[in-house]
């Protein structure tokens, strides 16, 4: 088991509690070390002072209520590393604004983003251009209420011409899938 003395416990790789002191020392921000492969049931809920959260590539796993009532939470990345994030893991995080997770994730349970009530985008980033199917799957397993608020992003990937790399699903009405272009696109990192 390895516990520190400002208030992360981590136990074989399970982030297991953080507490909102250490938060508050850190200035509103968790960095959530790459020695963690899961984070815990209730590891990181009611944590108000909770403004940004890093989670780093080695984890796979975001259980149970895992950053419930993070009322301050403004933003998520997962990242591409993250295969299954559970019941009400950022449940009531009524702050938050937009989460970007990968075409990776393979299955996001119910009521993950319940009572999130400023939630007005989630950006699905995808791996490759021609990952729109993966994408547009990972859409239909969240709830009906957010998938309007769904923005596909795909470096190199130019659809209106104006931002690079972010696409809806109004620009691909056609039924056909976007084209990469030779643009850069906007880096998300």
């Amino acid at each position: 088991m390895a516990a520190n003395p400002y208030g992360i416990k981590i136990t074989n790789g399970t982030l297991i509690k953080v507490t909102d002191e250490y938060i508050k020392s850190q200035n509103g921000h968790l960095n959530i070390p790459n020695t963690v492969t899961t984070i815990g049931n209730s590891a990181c809920s009611l944590l108000t002072s909770l403004r940004s959260v890093t989670i780093s590539d080695s984890v796979t796993l975001i259980k149970v209520n895992a950053l419930r009532n993070c009322t301050n939470l403004q933003s998520i990345t997962i990242p591409c590393s993250v295969q299954w994030i559970e019941y009400y893991a950022f449940q009531y995080c009524t702050s938050l604004q937009s989460v970007t997770i990968s075409d990776s994730l393979q299955w996001i349970e119910d009521h993950v983003f319940e009572g999130c009530t400023n939630l007005n985008e989630i950006i699905i980033t995808l791996s490759d251009p021609y990952s729109y199917e993966r994408a547009e799957r990972l859409k239909s397993i969240l709830p009906k209420e957010l998938q309007d608020k769904v923005v596909f992003f795909s470096p190199g990937l130019d659809i209106k011409g104006d931002s690079p790399g972010f696409f809806s699903q109004s620009d691909t009405s056609s039924g056909s899938h976007p084209e990469p272009s030779t643009s850069k696109g906007l880096g998300l990192g």
